[in-house]
C-alpha cells in the first residue's frame, strides 16, 4: 500500500495560493500561536484539503524554549475548536540536541532532561488527552518517543500497559536521522515490536524522501509528513535554511511534489511485484 503523505504548510501567505484540495496537510500548533500573548488564534488559515493533521510541534518549540509555551489544556481546546481529522498527542522529542542543552545566553540556567524523562512526559500527556477529553470528530494519535530502539520499546510497552495504543500511532524523533541504513534498521524493529501489541498503522514525522526510496522503509511507513519543500533547495548557493520568496516556494513546491509522487509511484509498483 502506498503511504499517505501530509504536506506541512510554509506558514507564509503563499499557502493561500496553492490548491491543496487533492492533498492532505499538516499544521504544527505554532501556526495558530500568538507568541506575544502565548494564546492560540482560532482564525488561522486552514486550506481546503482532503484531511488535515494537527501536530504539537514539539521539536521546533522545545528547541527554542525549555517547555511548551502553552498548556495541555490549551492544546486540547485548540483541537476541539479546529476539529482536525487527526491530532498528535503533546510529545517530548528525544533528539540529542534537546536532551542536553548547555548554558548559553538563550538558556541561562541550562538543563538536562533525560530521554527517559521525555518519554514519560510524552506518555503522561497521551494518557491525559485520551482519558480526560472527548474530541468527538478528531482521532487522537499517540506519539511513541525515543532515540534508540530500546527507548522505543520501553515507550511501546508502557503505552500498551496503560492502554494508549490505538489502531494509528506515530513515531517521533525521526526527522534528524541522517543515514538510510540506520533508519531502515530502526523502522523495521519499531514496527516488529509494535506488532506484538497491535496491528496499528504508523505515521513517521518528517521522514526524508531519500529514505522512502528504500523499499524496506517504504513498506513499513503507513503515513508521513514533509516540510522539505519550504526549505532552500541550494539553487542560489546561499547558506540559509528556508526559501526566501514566494516564487522560490512555488518552484520548490512543484519540484518536490513531482519528485515525491514519482518516488511513491515507482515504489508502489515495485512493492506490488513482491506480493
Amino acid at each position: 500500500m502506498t503511504p499517505k503523505f501530509f504536506v506541512v504548510l510554509s506558514g507564509s501567505s503563499f499557502d493561500r495560493k496553492i490548491d491543496f484540495s487533492q492533498y492532505n496537510v499538516m499544521l504544527p500548533s505554532y501556526y495558530f500561536l500568538s507568541r506575544r500573548k502565548k494564546k492560540f488564534s482560532i482564525n488561522a488559515f486552514i486550506p481546503k484539503c482532503k484531511e488535515w493533521f494537527l501536530d504539537s510541534g514539539g521539536f521546533s518549540l522545545l528547541s527554542k524554549w525549555r517547555d511548551y509555551p502553552f498548556s495541555l489544556e490549551q492544546y486540547a481546546l485548540l483541537i476541539k475548536r479546529k476539529m482536525p481529522t487527526y491530532a498528535a498527542t503533546m510529545d517530548y522529542p528525544c533528539e540529542p540536541e534537546l536532551t542536553i542543552v548547555e548554558r548559553t545566553k538563550k538558556h541561562s540556567k541550562g538543563f538536562r532532561m533525560s530521554v527517559k524523562e521525555r518519554i514519560m512526559k510524552t506518555i503522561e500527556n497521551a494518557e491525559i488527552m485520551l482519558n480526560n477529553y472527548d474530541f468527538r470528530r478528531t482521532k487522537i494519535i499517540s506519539v511513541i518517543q525515543g532515540w534508540t530502539i530500546d527507548d522505543y520499546r520501553f515507550c511501546i510497552e508502557e503505552m500498551h500497559r496503560r492502554d494508549l495504543l490505538s489502531d494509528y500511532v506515530a513515531f517521533g524523533s525521526m526527522c534528524r536521522r541522517m543515514r538510510i541504513a540506520e533508519a531502515r534498521k530502526l523502522i523495521t524493529k519499531q514496527k516488529e515490536y509494535l506488532r506484538k501489541f497491535t496491528d496499528a498503522r504508523a505515521h513517521y514525522f518528517g521522514i526524508k524522501i531519500s529514505f522512502l526510496k528504500d523499499l524496506t522503509i517504504f513498506r513499513n511507513v503507513d503515513s508521513f509528513d514533509t516540510a522539505a519543500w519550504t526549505h532552500n533547495q541550494g539553487t542560489d548557493g546561499r547558506k540559509r535554511m528556508y526559501a526566501c520568496s514566494q516564487e522560490e516556494l512555488r518552484r520548490n513546491y512543484e519540484r518536490y511534489i513531482a519528485k515525491l509522487s514519482e518516488v511513491l509511484r515507482l515504489n508502489s509498483l515495485q512493492a506490488s511485484l513482491y506480493i
